[in-house]
């Protein structure tokens, strides 16, 4: 993040580097998060799409640190 509090930029310039092409998956993960459309834990538990969009939503809302390492 280039500002502390600015959770919202730091999302925005993570989405505005992805490039644009046939293969758009991580952005529709991204916009997924956007409007807080998350997927559930299981089954696929090991699916990096999984811990990536719990991530960005987390940035996204602000939650402490303390909260997001344990919240499922």
């Amino acid at each position: 993040m280039l500002n502390t509090d600015d959770h919202r930029g730091a999302f925005e310039a993570a989405r505005s580097i992805l490039p644009v092409g046939e293969d758009d998956e991580v952005r529709s993960w991204l916009g997924n998060v956007a409007v807080g459309r998350l997927p559930p834990f299981h089954p696929q538990i090991g699916f990096v799409m999984i811990a990536f969009t719990h991530a960005f939503h987390h940035l996204l809302q602000r939650t402490p640190h303390v909260q997001r390492c344990g919240k499922r």
